[in-house]
């Protein structure tokens, strides 16, 4: 199915239509950036989902904008196992986007499920709950927070770390929050130094 085909699905239709070319591949489409990470959205409750598709043109079509330094990256299932799975835990990733299309939205599933949809045998990490209460106080509401690493994922994609918080500033400073000097020394006091480290840092102690 081509990519113009393929857009003109219903969202269920594409989501199905993903699922069976993974399937039947038994292949897994990412996109990897270049440093190494794969690519995220983010939903509702700025929550990581993994990107995933099952075709490359449709990986491909995403190959812009932000993403437009992004490399489409097959794995096969036990790869995906070996691989990916592993690190999911670790970015609190707790659901995949299938097809996701640019401007055309995707589906979000849990990983159990999509695992399930695909006949992958699953275990499970520890206790697994999207949108959880963080691991440790900060100075800001959770929301905001999330929001922060969501804001940080995109334009770090396209501008870069410039080796200090420039982009987290300008976030706190663009959704109102008062206690700035506050927020920004609790960051470095959890390892966020730079806008980059507050992702790699601050991130994985909060989710």
């Amino acid at each position: 199915m081509t990519t113009e085909e393929f857009l003109k699905l219903d969202l269920a239709e594409r989501f199905e239509q993903t699922i069976q070319e993974i399937k039947n591949t038994k292949t897994i489409w990412l996109l990897k950036n270049y440093d190494g990470r794969y690519t995220v959205s983010y939903d509702d409750c700025y929550c990581m989902m993994l990107c995933v598709w099952g075709d490359e043109n449709h990986a491909r079509y995403n190959c812009r904008d932000e993403w437009k330094d992004t490399t489409p990256t097959a794995f096969s299932f036990d790869d995906f196992i070996s691989k990916i799975f592993p690190i999911l835990g670790v970015g609190n990733i707790k659901s995949v986007f299938v097809s996701y299309m640019g401007e055309v939205p995707g589906m979000e599933i849990s990983i159990a499920d999509f695992f399930d949809k695909l006949g992958i045998e699953y275990v499970a990490n520890d206790e697994e709950e999207v949108c959880e209460e963080p691991k440790i106080s900060a100075p800001i509401d959770i929301k905001l927070l999330y929001g922060l690493f969501g804001y940080l994922g995109k334009k770090l994609g396209t501008e870069g770390c410039k080796n200090d918080l420039r982009l987290s500033v300008a976030y706190l400073k663009e959704n109102g929050v008062e206690n700035l000097d506050e927020v920004v020394d609790w960051l470095k006091s959890n390892g966020g130094y730079c806008d980059c480290e507050v992702l790699m840092n601050v991130e994985p102690q909060v989710r």
